[in-house]
């Protein structure tokens, strides 16, 4: 029973300690091999900042509230900013973290259903 309990709690863990939006994702080895990138270096200490946060918010499920305060523009500006391969890479992370997110989404509030609307017209007695 013991080792349920510790098996549990280590998978719990492991969950809070990576996020629902970022599995099997090491935050701190992506951190690391952002900062020694040489294109890191070129950007701007805003653009810095952004894509550090960029991670961060796609890790803990909160990158579609995050663009939405900062700017689609921003990112792209961000990402023009990006060697290819990195421009690439980003790009489709973000794709990839966002899809996530819509599915979470879709799973905590169910499927969208489709408005239909009907028009009554009023009936006097």
């Amino acid at each position: 029973m013991f080792i349920r309990v510790l098996c549990v709690i280590a998978c719990v863990a492991s969950c809070l300690a990576v996020g629902p939006c970022a599995p099997n994702e090491d935050f701190l080895a992506i951190l690391k091999a952002i900062h020694k990138s040489p294109s890191y270096k070129s950007l701007n200490a805003e653009q810095q900042v952004m894509l550090s946060e960029l991670f961060a918010e796609a890790a803990s499920c909160q990158l579609t509230a995050y663009i939405q305060v900062i700017g689609y523009a921003k990112i792209l500006a961000l990402i023009d900013h990006l060697s290819t391969s990195e421009a690439h890479f980003l790009s489709n992370y973000l794709q990839q973290h966002l899809a996530w997110e819509q599915s979470l989404g879709s799973i905590v509030t169910g499927p969208v259903k489709q408005n239909s609307t009907t028009t009554s017209t009023p009936t006097t007695t």
